[in-house]
Parts: structure tokens; C-alpha cells; sequence
């Protein structure tokens, strides 16, 4: 084998299960790094609404001081209108990517051979500072997913099964690792982070379940949103005057509203992916839980495949298991008897 070559410089054994790394722990990774591009250094202010009216937000939690470094306001045009207002949501959503992309930006180096086998202590390390991310991010999910990709029952289940089960997988594998059960160990940190990963396979899930939905239902899927939130939406896309007065002719019960009655105001769109963020908010709000439960039942049957696939790594890790516990004394030695 080459000097540096990649299975030397990872500690891999062999290639397929290098590219089988790169193709799901690297992804992942990969994902949550592009997450920095939404990072952004000094203080901001949005318009809240058309004409101000719905009330500027300037300000809301971040790091630093003067110059505050806060994530963008989210991608999802639906959710805009309650994740750019200074408050509980805005801090909860700042805490939750402040931990939850480090987390994934840092989780390949658990997953190299080599940092087990030369820098344990590291890996120690790193493995409790991820699984302290990861619990700061089932909070505070569970803090805003009432406002999260319209907050909707399935999305409601959805986050609350992934931080129950994501729990749940993290005290079995700190237990089981206490305990120097470290085959045990291995096969619920896998399940703990192949359901976190559950985040990037519902996007991809996304894709099908849209397509299914205009394939299957022609006449199309409605959703509601308040006319403060569409009103909100166009604000900060800064569209032009003419999609404006077209939004106004799509919803005129929108028009010429005070702020509390346009929060109070409520009309039906089309929930299609169109160029009209309040139809293509529609759509991914309807979605997005049931791409979740798709993307967490996928993975988790893919890792359950994985752990019955590699026995021969778990037959190893427990004989090995086995003889550091004799050598604690936590197990006794099998005392064979004559027949």
C-alpha cells in the first residue's frame, strides 16, 4: 500500500468502505459546511411589509457584539415572517444551527479508523462535544417547530420521533461505552447519527413526493397563510412593483391592511412550486413532514442493513470488548468443565 495512500491516511481497510464514508458521513458533511454560506457579520433590518407596516425587525440574537454573526434568515419563504422578528423563535432557530452544523461539519473525523486508533483521546473528546451539539439541537428543534415549514401536525411528528429517537440512541451508546460494550457502542452511534442524517434525506425525498403530488392529485393542493405572512414574503424577496400588484389581485382581501387585521387574515393559495413564493411555500410546508418521515424510516432501515452486513466488525468488537472487561474485573472468566 502507497505511503498516503487514502485507505492509510483514513485507517480504511478497504475501498468500499472509504467510498461508502465519502458517500454518506462526507455528504452530510458537505451539507452542513454549505450551511455556512448563509452566515452573515454585522447587524440587519428588514422592511415589514410593502409599506413598512408590519413592523421592522432589526437586531435578534447572534454572536459578538456590535457586529452580531447570525445565520440569514431561513431559506423556506414561509417562514420568514416569524424567524426574522427578534424573540424566543429567532433565538431558538440561531442555537439550533449554531450547534447542529459544527456538529456535522466536525462528524467525519468520529468516523476515520485512524482517529480511534492514534488520537483516542481526541476522539473521546469529540464524541462527547457532539453528542452536547446534538441534544442543544433536539431542543431547540422542538422549539420552533411550531413555526417551522408552517408547523403542521406531520412536522410535528416528525421532529418530535427524530429528538426521542435521537436520544434514546445517544444514552445507549454512552451507556454502552461506560460499560466497555463497545460493540454496542459502534452499532448506537451509527443508529444516533443515521437518524440525525434524516435532515438531508428528507430534501432528497422532497423532490419525488412534490412530483407524486402533481402526478397524482391534477387539480392541485391548497394551503392557507395569513396575509401579514404574504405581505411579509414579497417584502423580503424585494419583487417588483408588478408582482406585487399581481399578488394583490390573487388575494384582495390582502389589500390596504392594518398590521393586527392583516395577521388575523387568512387566504387560501395554490400549493405549487410557481416563481409566487406564497405558492412555492405552500407546497413545501405540505411536504416537508412527510418527506421527514420518509427520509428517517429510509435511514433508519439502511443503518439496521448496515449493522446485519458488517458482523463481522461487531463479532470483533465484542471478543474485544469481552477481554478489556476481564481485564477490569467487570467480567468473569468462562470455567470450562469436563464432560
Amino acid at each position: 500500500m502507497a505511503k498516503f495512500s487514502p485507505l492509510r491516511l483514513t485507517g480504511f481497510a478497504k475501498t468500499s468502505n472509504l467510498i461508502m464514508f465519502i458517500l454518506t458521513v462526507g455528504s452530510f458533511a458537505y451539507f452542513s459546511a454549505y450551511q455556512l454560506t448563509y452566515l452573515r457579520v454585522g447587524d440587519s433590518e428588514l422592511s415589514g411589509g410593502l409599506n413598512g407596516t408590519l413592523g421592522g425587525v432589526k437586531g435578534g440574537w447572534g454572536l459578538g457584539g456590535e457586529k452580531k454573526i447570525r445565520w440569514a434568515s431561513p431559506k423556506s419563504a414561509g417562514e420568514v415572517y416569524w424567524f426574522s422578528k427578534a424573540g424566543m423563535l429567532d433565538i431558538g432557530m440561531q442555537v439550533h444551527l449554531w450547534s447542529v452544523v459544527p456538529a456535522g461539519i466536525l462528524l467525519p473525523l468520529q468516523f476515520l479508523p485512524i482517529m480511534r486508533r492514534k488520537y483516542m483521546y481526541a476522539h473521546k473528546l469529540a464524541g462527547r462535544l457532539l453528542f452536547i451539539l446534538l441534544m442543544i439541537g433536539n431542543v431547540t428543534a422542538l422549539m420552533i417547530v411550531k413555526r417551522s415549514f408552517g408547523g403542521t401536525l406531520d412536522t410535528h411528528v416528525f421532529a418530535s420521533v427524530l429528538a426521542v429517537a435521537n436520544t434514546f440512541s445517544m444514552y445507549k451508546a454512552w451507556s454502552s461505552i461506560r460499560n466497555l460494550h463497545i460493540d454496542q457502542h459502534r452499532a448506537w452511534v451509527l443508529r444516533t447519527w443515521a437518524y440525525a442524517c434524516s435532515i438531508l434525506s428528507l430534501r432528497i425525498a422532497m423532490y419525488p413526493i412534490v412530483i407524486a403530488y402533481r402526478i397524482f392529485q391534477s387539480t392541485g393542493y391548497k394551503y392557507v397563510h395569513s396575509c401579514a405572512e404574504i405581505i411579509y414574503m414579497y417584502a423580503y424577496k424585494q419583487l417588483p412593483s408588478s408582482s406585487i400588484s399581481a399578488m394583490y389581485e390573487r388575494y384582495p382581501s390582502c389589500a390596504n391592511l392594518t398590521t393586527e387585521v392583516a395577521k388575523s387574515t387568512f387566504v387560501v393559495v395554490n400549493a405549487q412550486m410557481t416563481q409566487n413564493p406564497e405558492e412555492r411555500s405552500g407546497i413545501i410546508n405540505l411536504v416537508f413532514g412527510a418527506s421527514g418521515v420518509v427520509g428517517f424510516l429510509v435511514n433508519a432501515a439502511l443503518v439496521e442493513w448496515y449493522l446485519r452486513s458488517t458482523r463481522e466488525e461487531e463479532e470483533r468488537l465484542r471478543k474485544y470488548s469481552s477481554m478489556r472487561r476481564k481485564a477490569m474485573g467487570w467480567e468473569k472468566e468462562e470455567v470450562k468443565k469436563d464432560a
